[in-house]
């Protein structure tokens, strides 16, 4: 009776089809005002039966099927990205959230389960009724994160990338950006958790690839501009004889052109940005197979920046002679004294941010020909010696804020000093960082 009842509570729970094409009307979350209503109603009596069900509820028997399903169905829509038809009742979001852990335990240890969900997605999505589907659209691409980020022990096969592939290229072709978006998601979670040799067999990698490339022109907005980036250089990461493409100078043209958006724009996604595109820059150039050091890319910090440094220096530097990647760290180092001017709001803020532009210079010199670099060094410091100096003032008392920046401006001076020893910018730069330390703020 209780397991009836549970699967009645979600059933009622779904958002419901859309009575219109919403790829041609413009949403809002007024649309969704009833059915807001109708879960704040349902969710409680829902959870108190989950609560003290659980075991019963999710004991992966044939019986329990149908409540498992509809249970990941509607947890998948309320987590999903779209903030229209989500509930916004702060005890039912609580809810929801503790929901995620034994939503991903469960996707993650039940291939039959995952198995039943594609099949309902494929009957949601495919053709023109996921037109009508927004919670399908939403909680597919939650679905397809939770079964399998992060889940070492299975990598999508053919049919599931298939149809990935399918849906992903769907959205793609919408012109709404935020369609687009979910297309571009489901395109980096496709070369992200499929099988190598099974993406290169099907060529998928090389169809996501000049998909991407076929849209960098018709870029809307930030994310889908960080979007395709990474789809590009998570296909390149699979093949590298993509990056001998004829057609690379677009991939020129992406960056260049995100660059001087973020230049002029300065939106809050800046930093993830940054974040992505440096590490693509580092696969491309510096670092050929990331599994080869010793330290995790998608995670740097204070604490592993060195390691990661003289690791690429017993490397001896960059070994490549391509122009564009020598002006794509030159502009990435530009685009690093613009973001310094924006991070001093608050004291870790300006903490945080010149940590992480510590990193990535460090990282870009280390990408750069050690004969090209004296001039963009000093450019760079000339630059960014007033800007820290105007931070410094602001947080003249914070010993941590000194304390980074004296390490970003130290690391700075021991790359230069011996290669450039006599040169007014070396000299003013050790000028600065004698008079910061005489400085510093006893303890």
């Amino acid at each position: 009776m209780f397991l009836e009842e549970g699967e009645k509570m979600l059933e009622s729970c779904l958002l419901p089809e859309c009575i219109y094409d919403i790829t041609e009307n413009p949403l809002d979350g007024n649309q969704f005002i009833e059915y807001r209503e109708h879960l704040k109603h349902v969710l409680p009596t829902l959870f108190d039966l989950i609560s003290s069900r659980e075991l019963e509820l999710f004991d992966v028997i044939p019986e329990t099927l149908k409540f498992r399903r509809l249970f990941v169905e509607f947890v998948c829509e309320q987590r999903g990205d779209c903030d229209f038809f989500r509930t916004d009742v702060d005890n039912l979001v609580k809810n929801l959230v503790s929901c995620e852990g034994k939503l991903k335990k469960i996707l993650q240890s039940d291939k039959n389960l995952r198995k039943e969900m594609f099949v309902v997605y494929k009957s949601k999505l495919l053709g023109q009724a996921w037109k009508k589907n927004l919670g399908a659209i939403h909680g597919f691409l939650c679905f397809c994160r939770t079964s399998f980020e992060g889940n070492a022990t299975e990598t999508l096969d053919m049919d599931k990338e298939m149809f990935i592939l399918s849906i992903g290229t769907q959205f793609l072709e919408n012109v709404d950006p935020s369609f687009k978006l979910c297309g571009l998601k489901l395109f980096c979670l496709l070369l992200e958790c499929s099988n190598e040799d099974s993406l290169i067999e099907t060529n998928t990698h090389y169809v996501i690839y000049s998909q991407a490339m076929d849209n960098i022109q018709k870029l809307l907005n930030e994310e889908c501009s960080c979007a395709i980036w990474k789809c590009i250089w998570l296909a390149v990461s699979k093949d590298k004889t993509l990056a001998r493409d004829p057609e690379w100078n677009k991939l020129d043209d992406c960056l260049n052109i995100l660059i001087y958006r973020l230049k002029i724009e300065s939106q809050p996604g800046t930093r993830r940005f940054l974040e992505e595109t440096f590490l693509s820059f580092v696969s491309f150039s510096v670092v050929a197979d990331k599994r080869e050091i010793g330290v995790d890319l998608s995670n740097l910090s204070a604490q592993n920046i060195n390691e990661l440094l003289d690791e690429l220096l017993r490397r001896k530097g960059a070994t490549f002679d391509n122009f564009k990647c020598y002006r794509w760290a030159k502009n990435l180092l530009d685009l690093f004294v613009v973001q310094l001017l924006t991070i001093a709001s608050t004291r870790q803020e300006a903490v945080s941010t010149i940590q992480f532009i510590h990193t990535v210079y460090l990282l870009t010199i280390a990408a750069i020909r050690r004969d090209l670099l004296d001039d963009i060094l000093k450019q760079f410091i000339k630059r960014v010696m007033p800007i820290c100096a105007e931070i410094l003032n602001i947080y003249h008392t914070a010993d941590n804020v000194q304390k980074s920046t004296a390490s970003f401006l130290e690391t700075v001076y021991n790359q230069v000093q011996e290669k450039s020893q006599g040169n007014n910018y070396v000299s003013a730069l050790g000028s600065f960082l004698t008079h910061l330390k005489d400085q510093r703020p006893t303890p």
